[in-house]
C-alpha cells in the first residue's frame, strides 16, 4: 500500500466525531498509521482545549508563522506540559512562509485587469497602472521562462508569461483567472 497524506480542515465537533468513528471502526488497526495535525490558533490556546484536542488523537500542532505568533511560546510550553502529563509525544511543526516579492507602486487601488489582457512587468521604477508595473528583481527576470506563472496577492491574480524583451528585460504576461 502506498503512503499518502490527506489534509482536512476540521472544527472541534467534526474532530470529536472522527475520533469516535476511528476508535469504533478500528479503521487504523492496532497501530495508528495516520497522523492528525491541528493548526494552532487563539481558539485552542487554553490548556483545557489543548488537552481535549490531544485526547481526541492529535499527534502534532502546526504553527502558521504568517500570522500573529505573540503567545506561541506560552502555548508550546502548555503543549510540552501536557505531553509529560499525558505521556504522549506531540510534535510541533513550524509552517514557514515562502519568499514574497514586492512589485512597484500602482497608480490606483481599483486596478482593473481583464482576463487574457497583456500586462508587462519591467524594472522601470515609474508608478504602475493597468498595463504595466515595476518588478525590481532583475535576477528573477534573467531566469524566468516563457510559460511560467506569476502569482500576485497570495495567488488572487495569476499571469502567464508569453514574451521576454531581451534588450531591456521586461516580460509580458497574459492575466487569467484560475
Amino acid at each position: 500500500m502506498n503512503n499518502c497524506s490527506i489534509a482536512f480542515a476540521l472544527n472541534l465537533g467534526v474532530l470529536e466525531s472522527l475520533s469516535v468513528w476511528l476508535k469504533k471502526s478500528n479503521v487504523l488497526g492496532k497501530e495508528k498509521k495516520a497522523k492528525i495535525i491541528a493548526t494552532l490558533g487563539p481558539a485552542i490556546y487554553s490548556e483545557k482545549k489543548l488537552k481535549k484536542i490531544i485526547s481526541l488523537g492529535v499527534d502534532a500542532f502546526r504553527i502558521n508563522f504568517s500570522h500573529d505568533i505573540t503567545d506561541v511560546k506560552q502555548v508550546i510550553s502548555r503543549i510540552r506540559k501536557l505531553e509529560n502529563k499525558l505521556n504522549k509525544r506531540i510534535a510541533v511543526i513550524a509552517d514557514l512562509q515562502g519568499i514574497k516579492l514586492r512589485i512597484g507602486k500602482i497608480s490606483s487601488e481599483k486596478l482593473r485587469i481583464k482576463h487574457n489582457q497583456k500586462f508587462t512587468f519591467d524594472t522601470n521604477k515609474k508608478v504602475g497602472n493597468n498595463l504595466r508595473v515595476c518588478f525590481p528583481y532583475s535576477f528573477i527576470i534573467n531566469k524566468i521562462k516563457i510559460g511560467s506563472k506569476i502569482l500576485l496577492d497570495d495567488g488572487k491574480f495569476t499571469f502567464k508569461l508569453f514574451s521576454i524583451c531581451v534588450v531591456i528585460k521586461p516580460f509580458s504576461c497574459n492575466f487569467f483567472i484560475g
